[in-house]
């Protein structure tokens, strides 16, 4: 399964998280498919084999950093989703229903 995680960098810390950086393995498990930094956070898109494994993680970093951690699907796998296409027109239909505009929707 995907995951994102948002790790929000404490300036007060950031000695150690760049020694951390430097000698860090990835716990078991856990595949890395992007990272990107900005704005004092580090956002990581990564494939974890067990919930397990993403709670390793999160540990690795629990002391000198925030974060939120939730799972993802691509968005077109999420509209293949016969469930998904009958919600999404089911809320199209509602809100034509009380004069909101299709291009608005």
């Amino acid at each position: 399964m995907k995951f994102v995680t948002i790790f929000k960098l404490k300036p007060d810390n950031i000695e150690k998280i760049l020694q951390r950086m430097e000698n860090i393995e990835m716990p078991k498990g856990i595949r890395i498919l992007g990272e990107w930094l900005g704005s004092n956070r580090d956002v990581l898109v990564y494939e974890a084999e067990t919930n397990e494994a993403v709670n390793r993680l999160e540990f690795l970093w629990m002391d000198v950093m925030d974060y939120e951690t939730f799972p993802v699907i691509e968005t077109r796998q999420l509209w293949q989703r016969d469930d998904v296409r009958k919600k999404a027109h089911e809320t199209l239909h509602e809100f034509q229903s009380i004069g909101i505009r299709k291009e608005f929707c």
